[in-house]
């Protein structure tokens, strides 16, 4: 008994000294009563994450500058050729998501959502969702607050996508977050160019 609590308190420590890169510690207690720790919430069983605690809650770092009136922030080119950001929400949860001005709204996948729904996501009701694949129904929800870079909006209109469609990414930056910037693009230099309007 006494080996493993020394080990979970090795854990913890192990944990503890990663938060310095960004990451939130979650502690939990299993079926037998076991306190365990976790820096991924996604990893804690569906049963048990009602009970479980953020006790560690750290700051990720932000990217992008500030010229003149112009935010410059990078992006990185999928080998599909879509354009991805790194974006913070709810000022704690960082999120891969795709630069898409041709989506009206941000759109996120369950799994984002769920990281969201522990950290205060509004949620508002259904909407439809017209897809490639055809139409299904999506949560519309309010995200608090989104950061791309120092570019931020609160309050912002999202719906969260039913099915597990995306693949390296969380979801869509789209123009429920962008429409108060003029946007431009700089491919050569990888970065995009927000201008409030």
């Amino acid at each position: 008994m006494k080996r493993s609590k020394k080990y979970i308190i090795a854990i913890f420590l192990i944990l503890l000294g990663s938060s310095a890169a960004g990451a939130d510690i979650y502690k939990w207690v299993d079926e037998d009563g076991t306190v365990n720790f976790s820096d991924d919430f996604l990893n804690i069983p569906a049963d048990r994450r009602s009970g479980a605690r953020k006790i560690i809650r750290t700051a990720p770092p932000r990217t992008g500058t500030v010229l003149n009136d112009e935010i410059h922030v990078p992006f990185h080119r999928a080998p599909s050729g879509i354009m991805l950001v790194d974006v913070i929400l709810n000022g704690s949860v960082q999120a891969r998501m795709v630069f898409d001005t041709g989506a009206a709204a941000v759109i996120i996948s369950r799994e984002l959502w769920q990281k969201l729904n522990e950290d205060g996501a509004e949620q508002s009701g259904r909407v439809k969702l017209r897809t490639a694949g055809g139409e299904v129904e999506g949560r519309h929800i309010v995200i608090r607050r989104i950061e791309l870079g120092p570019a931020s909006r609160d309050n912002v209109q999202a719906v969260v996508n039913p099915q597990n469609v995306f693949q390296d990414f969380d979801g869509l930056l789209g123009m429920s977050f962008l429409a108060d910037f003029q946007v431009s693009i700089d491919h050569q230099g990888s970065k995009i160019i927000l201008k409030k309007k």
